[in-house]
């Protein structure tokens, strides 16, 4: 085949992981789905001509709404956060673009 195949001989630490990670979502062309660096979960959905955004804490603690999503308005509960705002810990929001 014309795949790739990387070989990694051993255990690496968080930073020696998170450089592998980065090399191989370079050469993938893998970008992320926004720039700022977050604890929250994030992902997308597409239909219809819309996109569905997913932010999720499964962190376990509070974390701060990044800035990405502040001011939008969460479909399911109707509210709003500003960028730092605390998501509570194991809650979703979803936003339709």
């Amino acid at each position: 085949g014309t795949g790739k195949v990387y070989y990694v001989g051993t255990k690496p630490d968080a930073v020696g992981l998170r450089k592998i990670l980065d090399m191989l979502c370079a050469d993938a062309d893998i970008k992320p789905l926004v720039e700022e660096e977050t604890k929250l979960e994030i992902a997308c959905r597409e239909k219809d001509g819309k996109r569905f955004w997913f932010v999720m804490n499964l962190t376990g603690k509070p974390q701060p709404m990044i800035g990405a999503f502040a001011d939008k308005t969460d479909i399911l509960k109707g509210r709003m956060l500003k960028a730092g705002e605390m998501l509570e810990n194991w809650d979703t929001l979803l936003y339709v673009e």
